[in-house]
């Protein structure tokens, strides 16, 4: 998801250094309009309305997953409707001088290059999220900080890519990034022969990565963005409100 994620990534940021007092989000309370059991976790589950988001976690006294739940995790993620919907969107705009992903014009070609997008996240989130974090004891889950200027959350949002929470709640590096590693080794099995090679794997390593350190700041400031858009529809509900109460009297 590397062209809306740079996207949520500028929406995300433009939100003020320091939140203030009446705009800090609470860790562990739902947002707005929005019911405790929204998912399992009690995080949204989508930033933008379109981006999977159920391995966000907005609380901080939160219990380790079992390897059960670290599956059901991926497999929402994976095969969410929307996200689905997003992929089919990016792969169409894959589109270059060689066609769909080097597969060449037309709806073949296109459907190759979706089902190509669909296993380069899968296969690495699927290692990573499910197979190496359960063998390693890692929380695959996103903990959102939610506190502290800016700059000091979309560093920690940045390190998150590199540094994961362990199961018993202390700090590690993320030993599960080979599964990024081997995903991208995996993809010159199915893409064609001139989208293979040393330079396009490492290419995609480093998409890898910068998509989750993208995700992660999207994720980190979604609230505070939320905050935002809902706010003048706030006011002009209080105002209402007091326009009502005012004539009553």
């Amino acid at each position: 998801m590397r062209l809306l994620a740079i996207l949520l990534l500028a929406l995300g940021t433009s939100t003020p250094a320091h939140a203030q007092s009446d705009d800090v989000v609470t860790e562990g309370a739902p947002l707005d309009g929005q019911s405790p059991a929204a998912d399992d976790h009690g995080s949204t589950s989508h930033i933008f309305w379109v981006l999977p988001a159920f391995n966000v976690e907005y609380g901080k006294d939160t219990q380790p997953l079992t390897t059960r739940e670290k599956f059901d995790e991926w497999a929402r993620g994976a095969y969410d409707p929307i996200g689905l919907s997003v992929k089919a969107t990016e792969a169409a705009l894959e589109r270059s001088g060689t066609g769909f992903c080097g597969y060449g014009e037309g709806w073949d070609a296109y459907g190759k290059c979706y089902v190509a997008g669909l296993a380069d996240g899968n296969v690495s989130s699927f290692l990573g999220d499910f197979v190496f974090a359960s063998v390693i004891h890692k929380d695959p889950r996103y903990f959102r900080r939610g506190e502290g200027a800016a700059p000091a959350r979309i560093g920690y949002a940045v390190s998150r890519v590199f540094l994961a929470r362990m199961d018993s709640g202390r700090t590690a590096v993320d030993a599960a990034l080979l599964g990024t590693a081997i995903a991208a080794a995996t993809s010159n099995l199915y893409y064609p022969p001139r989208e293979r090679g040393i330079g396009l794997t490492m290419s995609r390593i480093y998409w890898d990565l910068g998509s989750t350190a993208l995700f992660n700041m999207a994720a980190e400031f979604w609230p505070d963005v939320q905050r935002v858009i809902r706010r003048p529809f706030g006011r002009t509900n209080k105002a209402a409100n007091d326009r009502s109460n005012g004539a009553q009297r």
